[in-house]
C-alpha cells in the first residue's frame, strides 16, 4: 500500500477539506488541500511532500523523475542551478557520479543541458 503524506497547512483554514493528489514520481497518494501536482516524501528533495507546477517529462524512469524535481526545486528555490554534488547531495547518493549519470541522460534526452566545465550553467531546456 502506498504511504499517505500530509502537505503542511501552513496559511490554510483549520477547516479546509483535504485532497488526495497522486505523486508525479510514484503516484503514492498525497493529502494536502488543494489540487495539484506534487511530490511524496520519498521523492521530494526537501524530504517534505511539496507542490510542483508541473508534471515530469514522460518516458522517465523513477531515478531520472527525481533528479529532475531536484533541479527544478533547487533552481526556484535558490535562483541559481545546483552542482552535481548539490543533486547527489539532496538526493542522498553517495556518490555525484550517481547524480551525474542520471543528468547526462536527461541531457541526452533534451531535458536538460549545461556548458562542460563551466559551474552552475545547468538549465532545463525542454518539459
Amino acid at each position: 500500500m502506498s504511504d499517505v503524506v500530509e502537505i503542511p497547512k501552513t496559511g490554510e483554514s483549520a477547516g479546509s477539506v483535504a485532497i488526495v493528489n497522486g505523486c508525479i514520481c510514484c503516484g503514492a497518494a498525497v493529502l494536502g488541500l488543494r489540487k495539484g501536482y506534487v511530490v511524496c516524501t520519498k521523492h521530494s528533495p526537501t524530504g517534505e511532500a511539496v507542490y510542483t507546477d508541473e508534471l515530469c517529462p514522460s518516458g522517465l524512469t523513477p531515478a531520472q523523475q527525481r533528479v529532475f524535481v531536484t533541479i527544478k526545486w533547487w533552481i526556484q528555490k535558490n535562483g541559481f542551478s545546483p552542482t552535481v554534488r548539490d543533486v547527489a547531495t539532496a538526493l542522498g547518493f553517495k556518490s555525484p557520479a550517481s547524480a551525474y549519470s542520471q543528468m547526462v541522460i536527461l541531457r541526452e534526452k533534451d531535458i536538460l543541458a549545461w556548458e562542460d566545465g563551466q559551474a552552475r550553467t545547468l538549465r532545463i531546456i525542454s518539459h
